[in-house]
């Protein structure tokens, strides 16, 4: 008699075990990481017909839950209407994608997104059904290709020597200045006065 009571207890607790499996919102534990701009897609099971209400916390949104679609409005406790309502998915599941590019003036950062089975805000879950997921996300960044311009160098002139016999060696000149002039000018002179 009392191997067959262990035996009911045992099932029963079985089906208490699955039960709580089949009645616990699945999220993907695996935090998920993407760019402001992009969609996320979120999805999770949930018990038949039941409904699921989503809610977001993080950098600078309130304490207790932001609006998906509208971050900086407070869900409100026990309001469906200001959550956000996941869709139903074809395996008896939900779904919600999440376009983050339509959120105005969100930071980047790790934001955690609930799944409960009620209008319930993050203040409040104590002995409720939820699921959360954290989101990291992060700022879109921009690399741009320039090609390299090539450097150009102007050529300095070199300064070649010619003279007339080849076989004479070359001589260096030295430039001449305006005190060097100015005799050789005077001497030129005096030479054609003295012919006339």
């Amino acid at each position: 008699m009392k191997r067959q009571h262990l035996s009911d207890e045992m099932k029963r607790r079985i089906i208490s075990a699955v039960l709580l499996v089949m009645c616990v919102l699945c999220v993907p534990v695996s935090a998920i990481s993407a760019v402001i701009g992009e969609e996320v897609y979120l999805s999770g099971s949930k018990p038949p017909g039941a409904d699921i209400y989503l809610m977001v916390t993080g950098p600078n949104l309130p304490s207790c839950g932001a609006q998906m679609d509208s971050i900086h409005t407070a869900v409100q406790n026990g309001v469906s209407g200001s959550f956000t309502k996941a869709s139903e998915s074809s395996d008896m599941g939900w779904f919600y994608r999440w376009d983050t590019s339509r959120l105005g003036g969100i930071t980047p950062g790790t934001y955690r997104v609930y799944a409960v089975a009620q209008p319930v805000d993050a203040c409040h879950l104590a002995g409720q059904e939820y699921s959360t997921v954290p989101v990291t996300l992060t700022t879109p960044s921009l690399y741009v290709d320039t090609p390299v311009e090539p450097v150009i160098t102007q050529a300095t002139p070199v300064q070649t020597e010619t003279t007339p016999d080849a076989t004479a060696p070359a001589t260096e000149s030295a430039p001449l200045s305006s005190a060097w002039l100015l005799p050789l000018i005077l001497a030129a002179v005096a030479l054609v006065s003295d012919r006339r």
